[in-house]
């Protein structure tokens, strides 16, 4: 392929910036729930190998359960899921991408506010090491989350100037909504 067709706003395409690719995925689901109308802010912040992406959306379900299993937990701790069983069992694609990324960070926190609930999750190499659910008073809703990338996986720091430059691209298709990086927004 030559070099002029390939997109730069895309990332490097040696796979040295992991750590951006994982961040654009959690974006992912914060534009998807903007252009369901959910959204009206994103905050992105990348910095080494640390990042956080926020929404003011609904937040994922802190009360739905999947096969027995509460919501957040499957959809962060079920990677080979439906794979391992022998009846085919419910399809939940984002739930195998927030599994990848959670078994590609040392440390990941999930924090959710969805009606009057709080419920936060943190975890470790991809395993939970505490899981709260508490009230939380009020309107706001939306998903936190705040991570360091696996250092064995990402060589490289995230690319910031790479991110920067697809979190603008995003602003098109996503008009009235306000998209932050780094507690600016890009230039």
């Amino acid at each position: 392929m030559e070099a002029s067709m390939i997109d730069e706003r895309a990332g490097p395409s040696d796979g040295s910036d992991l750590g951006g690719a994982l961040v654009r995925s959690l974006v992912l689901y914060s534009v998807a729930e903007a252009q369901a109308g959910h959204v009206r802010k994103i905050a992105v912040q990348a910095r080494g190998k640390r990042f956080a992406v926020s929404d003011d959306g609904r937040g994922h379900s802190t009360g739905k359960t999947i096969d027995g299993t509460p919501y957040l937990s499957f959809i962060y701790e079920h990677l080979a899921y439906p794979f391992g069983l022998s009846a085919p069992g419910a399809v939940q694609l984002q739930g195998l991408g927030m599994s990848l990324i959670n078994s590609l960070c040392e440390e990941l926190l999930v924090q959710v506010r969805r009606g009057e609930q709080q419920a936060s999750y943190r975890y470790a190499h991809g395993r939970l090491l505490q899981k709260t659910l508490e009230p939380a008073p009020g309107q706001a809703s939306g998903n936190n989350l705040r991570g360091r990338l696996c250092a064995a996986l990402a060589a490289h720091p995230i690319d910031e100037v790479v991110l920067g430059q697809w979190l603008e691209g995003l602003r098109p298709s996503l008009p009235g909504v306000c998209i932050r990086f780094n507690e600016e927004e890009p230039a």
